[in-house]
């Protein structure tokens, strides 16, 4: 019975938080409701209801059609549900309400590059870089991006630049030391990964 009342008041919270993040989205805090509305959707991850945080997402939409925040959080619960279709056009609607939203862009460009469409993930990454030129992540996305298209440079250099932007970002100095491995430069590698 403990365990039903803990569910109970985590799925209460879980639209609590929905209500907050679409409150942020309409006074203009798109940071703050990106931040509410990923609460309320881990939250129905960690309660393996995705497909009620959906329906939840959706009324919200309803109400409100024009909050990229919501369309954002819809997006990442479709991805879970492994729906690429309507994850990607829930995500491109979010980074076209927000265009100068960088993460928006980011992970729009990361499902259209889990879908085989690289260059559309590329220039998408390239759009949240206009908006936050020291974005690391989106950095090293299109570095994996132009390594990807044959744009040996254009990957090395972007996977140094998000290392330089943020050295904690541990995935850019990993794709940095495949870059070296793949052109068979161990000891660059070696460098890389160890520094």
């Amino acid at each position: 019975a403990a365990l039903y009342t803990e569910l109970g008041k985590t799925k209460g919270r879980a639209g609590a938080m929905v209500s907050i993040g679409t409150t942020h989205s309409d006074l203009g805090e798109p940071d703050k409701a990106v931040t509410e509305l990923g609460i309320a959707i881990d939250l129905y991850r960690q309660l393996g209801r995705d497909s009620e945080g959906e329906t939840v997402l959706r009324s919200a939409l309803v109400a409100s059609p024009r909050e990229a925040a919501t369309h954002h959080a819809l997006g990442l619960t479709l991805s879970r549900l492994k729906r690429p279709d309507d994850t990607l056009a829930e995500l491109r609607n979010a980074a076209e309400l927000e265009p100068d939203h960088p993460r928006y862009w980011n992970e729009y460009g990361v499902a259209l590059h889990q879908g085989g469409d690289v260059e559309g993930a590329a220039d998408a990454y390239r759009s949240a870089l206009r908006f936050d030129p020291r974005y690391a992540l989106a950095y090293n996305n299109l570095g994996v991006a132009l390594d990807d298209l044959g744009d040996a440079d254009g990957a090395r250099d972007a996977l140094v630049r998000a290392s330089e932007i943020d050295p904690t970002l541990s995935r850019a100095a990993r794709n940095l030391g495949l870059w070296h491995l793949q052109r068979e430069n161990p000891l660059a590698a070696m460098k890389v990964l160890r520094d």
